[in-house]
């Protein structure tokens, strides 16, 4: 898989957006799902997760990006989509992201999982 990203500012500790460009090796069926994992490096607010391609146009109202339990803030879920197809560039817009207090590369990571918890893709990303 591949990742790729913009964001619109590299302050320390500000507030940004930042575009995360997903292409995924194989195709991620129905209930499964994208995990993204700042390391603890960023903060992240599930209600500004946007998905703005990359999956079935009826499903962009219907996919859900939110917290995973227990880690509040660094971890997002993706989920209730119909499928992700394989080699399609999906576009996911976090907004209100703050960035961390040093400056430096920071790793996050995106996996994909089945509805059964197997991992189908990851991949990897200094920003």
């Amino acid at each position: 898989m591949t990742i790729t990203y913009k964001n619109d500012s590299n302050y320390r500790y500000d507030n940004t957006t930042y575009h995360l460009y997903l292409t995924f090796t194989n195709p991620i069926a129905k209930d499964g799902y994208i995990a993204l994992n700042f390391n603890g490096a960023f903060t992240t607010i599930p209600s500004t997760c946007v998905i703005n391609s990359g999956i079935d146009f009826s499903d962009i109202n219907n996919a859900k990006c939110e917290n995973v339990a227990g880690d509040v803030n660094t971890k997002l879920r993706i989920h209730s989509f119909q499928e992700v197809n394989a080699q399609f560039l999906m576009w996911i817009s976090l907004e209100k992201v703050t960035n961390p207090n040093d400056n430096g590369s920071y790793p996050i990571s995106v996996e994909s999982f089945t509805k059964n918890n197997e991992r189908i893709d990851k991949g990897e990303a200094l920003i």
